[in-house]
């Protein structure tokens, strides 16, 4: 099992992250996180819009070359989904520059790669990090 941070799980519905506040329902969804996300080539487009994606799904962080695991994945609150890319909260400025994204929706899970673009200590949320996302492309399952 990884050491990290955030709270590894293997089932989604079973824990919610240590670090992350009340349990934030996954319920509130766009119709179709496929649709959002765009092509498995979607670039980073300033003009996409943002949507409050006030979910909770699966990241793993990328560290070397290892390939994510299953018990590397930890349940996050995400902040905003856009086609472009994500952001979501974690309780530690990040030691990973790439993550996975298991994004669970009726269609079933998208699994994307995407690269850490920014990050940021969020004001009045002690030990809380906003961490924004470019999709790099999709992965297969």
């Amino acid at each position: 099992m990884a050491s990290s941070p955030a709270q590894s799980v293997k089932e989604p519905a079973a824990t919610t992250a240590a670090a992350a506040p009340a349990p934030v329902s996954a319920e509130p969804q766009p119709a179709s996180l496929v649709a959002l996300m765009g092509g498995p080539d979607s670039a980073e487009r300033r003009e996409s819009q943002r949507h409050s994606f006030p979910a909770v799904q699966r990241v793993a962080p990328c560290r070397g070359t290892a390939v994510p695991t299953d018990a590397d994945f930890h349940l996050v609150r995400c902040h905003d989904l856009s086609t472009s890319g994500i952001s979501f909260y974690w309780p530690t400025s990040p030691n990973f520059d790439q993550v996975i994204v298991a994004l669970v929706s009726g269609q079933g899970t998208t699994r994307v790669l995407a690269r850490v673009m920014f990050h940021g200590p969020q004001a009045g949320q002690q030990g809380q990090y906003l961490i924004g996302c470019r999709f790099v492309r999709r992965l297969a399952h």
